[in-house]
């Protein structure tokens, strides 16, 4: 069995930001609030696609951040960006062809705005969608922020 240094249900915090549900369009998430989190991940969760997937029919996601919560929201420059890409862009969980659904795509923020929003963009036409949903995960938390929960 393994032996862990950090308890992940006191240490981490899931933080859901777009219900799963199909979607056919560009969906913006609810925002995270990061403040007081020493790290912060987010991901996309992609079921099956009902539509033919391809560089003209596809999803992509980016980052927004706002210092207010009912802020104007802009693009997270890639040098607030944590990825596994070999040239860090803010994008991640890109799907053009149908063998990329049903998998998980995340990227990492660290920057200075306390809160951030994951835009998944449509490009051309889908017409049955694709399921996905989007939450965030914060670790390590210094502080807890209003509604978060500790205890499963």
């Amino acid at each position: 069995m393994a032996n862990f240094d950090k308890n992940p249900l006191t240490e981490v915090h899931i933080v859901h930001l777009l219900d799963p549900a199909v979607y056919t369009g560009t969906q913006t998430s609810s925002a995270a609030d990061v403040n007081g989190a020493t790290y912060a991940g987010f991901y996309i969760v992609y079921g099956a696609t009902g539509d033919t997937l391809s560089a003209s029919v596809s999803f992509e996601c980016k980052l927004t951040e706002s210092s207010d919560l009912a802020g104007t929201y802009t693009d997270v420059s890639a040098t607030d960006i944590y990825s596994t890409q070999a040239t860090v862009v803010n994008n991640f969980g890109l799907i053009d062809a149908n063998s990329e659904d049903s998998e998980t795509y995340g990227i990492g923020y660290n920057g200075s705005k306390r809160f951030v929003k994951v835009e998944a963009t449509v490009t051309g036409t889908h017409s049955n969608g694709i399921p996905f949903g989007i939450v965030a995960a914060l670790g390590f938390p210094r502080t807890q922020t209003t509604g978060q929960k500790v205890d499963p």
